[in-house]
């Protein structure tokens, strides 16, 4: 019985943990939901040190609703500042409160979604960090992932990777590794 109490301890004191990693915004947890999957521009993982910085990223993504939609929602979350566009009005800006990070904002787009073509565009600002959002919604095929495009200077845009990625540097692919 003794070993029994001492693995339930064992068992909350781990659950209690992870709950804590998951709700504070002072840890860079990012887990994936609903379908969609955090991403980030793909940059090259940085060797050296930097000054503390702001990094922007703009996430786009082209989609065709098959019907009209009427009060579409759409859950955002970014870290750290966002600012959603939907076919080229702002529809959400988040404030740029660190500790507030952690919440998923769920943005009703403002006018009725005709169907056709539209796109939505993310902007999202990170101190410190690399910038990475996740985006879904119930109403409308919105879900980060595959599709996406990420630009660093809103002119020149490439595939979107998913934010659990590193880009090696080049220079450790010219030295051999230690084992």
């Amino acid at each position: 019985i003794l070993i029994a109490w001492v693995m339930i301890a064992l068992v909350t004191a781990a659950a209690v943990r992870i709950i804590h990693y998951i709700n504070s915004p002072d840890i860079l947890f990012l887990n994936d939901r609903a379908g969609a999957h955090w991403i980030k521009y793909d940059w090259e993982f940085q060797l050296v040190a930097r000054p503390a910085s702001q990094m922007t990223s703009q996430f786009r993504y082209v989609f065709n609703a098959i019907k009209d939609v009427e009060k579409a929602q759409i859950n955002v979350q970014a870290l750290n500042q966002c600012q959603v566009i939907f076919d080229g009005i702002t529809v959400f800006s988040s404030t740029d409160e660190f500790h507030q990070w952690k919440n998923v904002h769920q943005i009703i787009v403002p006018f009725n979604i005709k169907a056709g073509p539209h796109e939505m565009l993310i902007m999202v600002t990170s101190n410190n960090s690399y910038p990475a959002v996740i985006a879904y919604s119930d109403k409308l095929p919105v879900s980060t992932g595959p599709g996406w495009f990420a630009s660093i200077d809103g002119k020149s845009w490439q595939a979107a990777v998913s934010a659990s990625q590193i880009k090696l540097p080049a220079i450790s692919k010219e030295l051999p590794s230690a084992p």
